[in-house]
């Protein structure tokens, strides 16, 4: 377009032409004398170039223009340019459209599920409910305990279990774990039940390679506690030591004591614990990097602690931070080496992760 060619040098001359033309009588020309400006300051230019813009500022069709119509079509034209120069740099979000849930109490935990990659959330009355990438609902369950009533039943954390095919671990104020199997014969079922928990297992968190598997949870005493599995070829955590039971749906749940884990009953897997917090465990993970298990409190002592395993020993060694009314939650960055924390104080607090230790505090506001 012409006037994508224009400079300021080019603008000021018009603006002089403008006034000169019309010095002494009306401010409005008309399109010859527009033209004749034009190929004097600008040189030779098509007929049809000048013709169309001036058509376009003059959108009453009255055969005259002024300079404040010529300069509100260039601040038109700018700004238009601008907007779709912006559309293709800044991501644009669409408006937010409402989605209907099937959860009606707290939502504990979105996660990802793969092959085919879903969402999975669950809430604290026991509903889960399966999305797609779009956000459209492709399932719904409801979580039973063996232990308490439904309407008693008090979900408080889930974790994917990602190395055993369609699986979740779901913790449960009924001082139990539940292994669900998202694609059993019949649908959706309990297939495993950790039972007899010391306290209510607040937070869960999984992780596993291709030799050993890790199932980390946190408790209403302050304990951390993690089952430590070396085999990962089995399609279930807990190998049953004698028949199993079965649920309400006729399938074979595996009832796993946890008295009988500690005392060696399951030979594939180890209980190491600490009771680093003097509050509510909130949250747990295991990082593979550095081998340890961070834990936070809403404590102002020992508000964030890191438990490291060790050889032959069931209780772990503990560091740990204090930060003022406490941690409700954290993220850890393995490529940055750095754990986030949400403070109960309103702060964002950054921690350098060496060597197993925080070596430094940076606070956001």
């Amino acid at each position: 377009k012409l006037e994508d060619g224009l400079n300021i040098r080019d603008l000021l001359d018009l603006k002089d032409a403008f006034l000169g033309i019309t010095e002494g009588r009306s401010e409005k020309i008309s399109y010859l004398e527009f033209r004749e400006a034009c190929q004097t300051i600008l040189g030779s230019t098509h007929e049809e170039q000048l013709k169309e813009l001036y058509l376009q500022v003059d959108v009453a069709g009255e055969g005259h223009i002024d300079w404040d119509m010529f300069c509100s079509h260039l601040l038109r034209q700018f700004y238009e340019k601008d907007d779709k120069m912006k559309a293709t740099k800044v991501p644009q979000w669409q408006r937010h459209r409402p989605i209907g849930s099937p959860h009606k109490e707290t939502v504990q935990h979105i996660d990802i599920l793969q092959n085919p990659k879903r969402y999975i959330t669950i809430s604290k009355e026991g509903m889960i409910g399966i999305w797609d990438m779009k956000m459209k609902m492709t399932n719904t369950l409801k979580v039973e305990s063996g232990l308490v009533k439904s309407r008693n039943l008090w979900i408080t954390s889930m974790a994917v279990l990602h190395n055993l095919s369609h699986k979740i671990a779901i913790a449960s104020t009924s001082k139990e774990i539940m292994i669900y199997d998202l694609q059993s014969k019949k649908g959706t079922s309990c297939t495993c039940r950790i039972q007899g928990l010391p306290y209510a297992p607040l937070s869960l968190h999984y992780w596993s390679s291709q030799i050993e598997s890790i199932l980390c949870y946190g408790d209403v005493h302050g304990n951390v506690t993690a089952f430590l599995f070396d085999k990962t070829d089995s399609p279930n955590l807990f190998e049953p030591t004698s028949r199993p039971s079965s649920d309400s749906d006729g399938e074979d749940v595996t009832e796993v004591p946890y008295d009988k884990i500690l005392a060696g009953h399951y030979e594939h897997v180890k209980v190491v614990t600490h009771r680093g917090h003097s509050g509510w465990t909130r949250k747990v993970m295991y990082a593979p990097h550095l081998d340890l298990i961070i834990s936070c409190s809403t404590t102002s002592t020992n508000s964030l602690v890191l438990g490291m395993k060790e050889k032959n020993k069931t209780l772990m060694r503990t560091t740990s931070f204090n930060v003022p009314q406490g941690v409700n939650c954290f993220d850890y960055n393995p490529h940055m080496n750095i754990i986030a924390t949400g403070d109960v104080d309103l702060m964002v607090r950054l921690w350098n992760l060496t060597s197993r230790n925080l070596s430094g505090c940076s606070e956001v506001t």
